[in-house]
């Protein structure tokens, strides 16, 4: 996906400036995929239900050929899996799967077409112990 990649030539000074040479190298300049989940936290359980929006993921042009996500995965090396749906605006919607301690963090992430889990930048779910009232 080059959704918001940028593509410069560049140029070589070896004279602090004073004169510039063009190159056969390029730069490709990568936009940062920032996340929102929501909510952040909830029961070691499980079975919350999770909204997660990645913006700009693919621009209006690319949204219609972008590849579906199917599945949100939580914790790594070994990330569990959820089914995912997609929801009109785009968003994911996915239930939180039980977690073996509390309190824990698990990275959230979206599994790719080729079945790689990718993790989203800034994306934590928190795991809390039950609250008794």
């Amino acid at each position: 996906d080059d959704a918001g990649v940028i593509e410069v030539n560049v140029s070589v000074s070896v004279n602090g400036g004073a004169d510039w040479a063009p190159s056969t190298a390029t730069f490709r300049f990568v936009p940062t995929m920032h996340a929102v989940i929501s909510p952040d936290f909830g029961p070691q359980a499980g079975g919350t239900p999770l909204e997660v929006f990645i913006p700009n993921r693919y621009s209006k042009d690319t949204a219609a050929s972008a590849p579906r996500v199917d599945a949100c995965c939580f914790g790594f090396p070994a990330p569990v899996l959820t089914p995912a749906e997609v929801l009109p605006d785009g968003r994911l919607r996915c239930a939180t799967p039980a977690w073996p301690t509390a309190p824990a963090e698990a990275p959230v992430g979206v599994v790719e077409p080729d079945g790689r889990c990718q993790p989203l930048p800034r994306a934590t779910y928190y795991y809390v112990e039950e609250w008794r009232l």
